[in-house]
C-alpha cells in the first residue's frame, strides 16, 4: 500500500488515477493512504480526483479526516459548477471524464455517492451542510445521491431539508419527453 500512495505524486495521470481506484479497492486498510488521497482531492486531473474521492469513500476511516474532505469537495464542485455556467463553461477534453458526459458534476457525484456510504460515520451538521449544497447541483445524479445519504443519515435537520425539497425534486427539470428517468 505504501507504494500505491507513493504514485498518486507520479507525474502520469493514468498511473495517479489508477493508484487512488486500486487503494479505495482495499478499502479500510489503506486507511494510512488517506492523508495522500485527500491531497490528491487537488489533482490538476478531474479523473484522478474522482478517484480519490471515491476511495475515500470506500475506506471511510478516519472519518474525522474523510468526511470534512468530502463534504468540501462536494460544496466546492457545485459553486464552480453554478460559476462555469454562469460563464459559459467549455466541455472537458479528458478522455476519462469524457465517457459519462451524462453527468454534468462528476466531482460533486462522486462526492455524494462517496458520503452515501460513509457520511454516518461523521459529523451529521457536516454532513447534513455539505449534502445541502449537493441538492443545488444541476446535475441529477448528484441530487440523486444527496438524496440518498441524507435518507440514510435520517436526522432531524436531514430529514427537515428532504420534506423541503420533495415537492421540487419530484418535478425535475431535466425530465422531459426526450429524457423521461
Amino acid at each position: 500500500l505504501p507504494g500505491l500512495a507513493d504514485a498518486l505524486r507520479e507525474a502520469g495521470e493514468h498511473a495517479r488515477g489508477l493508484a487512488a481506484f486500486a487503494l479505495g479497492m482495499n478499502g479500510a486498510a489503506a486507511a494510512p493512504a488517506v492523508p495522500a488521497l485527500i491531497e490528491a482531492l487537488g489533482d490538476a486531473s478531474e479523473w484522478v480526483r474522482r478517484n480519490a474521492a471515491e476511495a475515500l469513500g470506500m475506506i471511510g476511516e478516519p472519518a474525522e479526516l474523510t468526511v470534512p474532505a468530502l463534504v468540501a469537495l462536494l460544496t466546492a464542485s457545485v459553486e464552480e459548477e453554478a460559476q462555469a455556467e454562469e460563464g459559459g463553461a467549455v466541455a472537458n477534453p479528458n478522455q476519462y471524464v469524457a465517457n459519462q458526459d451524462y453527468i454534468a458534476n462528476k466531482l460533486g457525484y462522486t462526492a455524494a455517492l462517496s458520503l452515501l456510504r460513509i457520511g454516518r460515520l461523521g459529523d451529521p451538521a457536516l454532513v447534513v451542510s455539505g449534502l445541502r449544497a449537493g441538492l443545488d447541483s444541476r446535475d441529477r445524479y448528484t441530487r440523486a445521491y444527496a438524496f440518498e445519504a441524507l435518507t440514510a443519515i435520517r436526522t432531524p435537520e436531514a430529514v427537515d431539508w428532504l420534506i423541503r425539497c420533495y415537492r421540487t425534486a419530484r418535478w425535475c427539470p431535466d425530465t422531459h419527453k426526450a429524457s423521461t428517468f
